[in-house]
């Protein structure tokens, strides 16, 4: 364990290289639980960076990841799209998963578009080795230039503070 790069799933893409229509089904990625935050240590990312999970410029069209457990890590799942325009990434899917005692969010969105978050279990989302209390606010799902997305029929179970969905500048 590296407590600096630590992905359970790695999925990198970019515009000369695709990662398009991959599926990622019924895998458990577990994690050791944090007492600090970094997207670096999260259980399944797609990305266009292998050293950071905050680069834009993935191209995961039909990214799928379905009935997958993660555990621990700072965040559960992390999806960056291509820009900020939210028409990166389309028809990404994640649904009936379940994601457990993550430090900072459940699952984060960026720059996705028709992004599919459907039938997940949050639990414990912000707890970690320790309770995060350095963030006021956080959020079990988090979107950012996510244009035309669907978020149904998720649970959320011992979340601190925050919101359950939070999406900012979604067109």
């Amino acid at each position: 364990y590296n407590s600096t790069y630590a992905w359970g799933i790695l999925v990198k893409g970019s515009v000369a290289a695709p990662a398009d229509y991959n599926s990622i089904e019924n895998v458990s990625v577990v994690l050791p639980l944090m007492s600090s935050g970094s997207s670096n240590v999260t259980c399944i990312v797609a990305s266009a960076s292998t050293t950071t999970a905050s680069t834009t410029g993935n191209v995961a069209t039909g990214l799928k990841i379905w009935n997958c457990n993660t555990y621990g890590g700072s965040y559960g799942i992390y999806l960056f799209g291509n820009n900020t325009s939210g028409q990166g990434s389309p028809n990404a899917e994640v649904k009936n998963c379940k994601i457990r005692n993550c430090y900072n969010l459940g699952i984060n969105g960026y720059a996705m578009s028709s992004l599919l978050i459907q039938g997940n279990q949050l639990l414990n989302v912000g707890t970690g080795a320790t309770q995060n209390t350095t963030y006021s606010s956080l959020n079990q799902i988090q979107l950012q230039y996510c244009d035309t997305f669907t978020v149904k029929g998720n649970s959320f179970t011992g979340a601190l503070g925050g919101s359950a969905v939070l999406y900012q500048y979604c067109d």
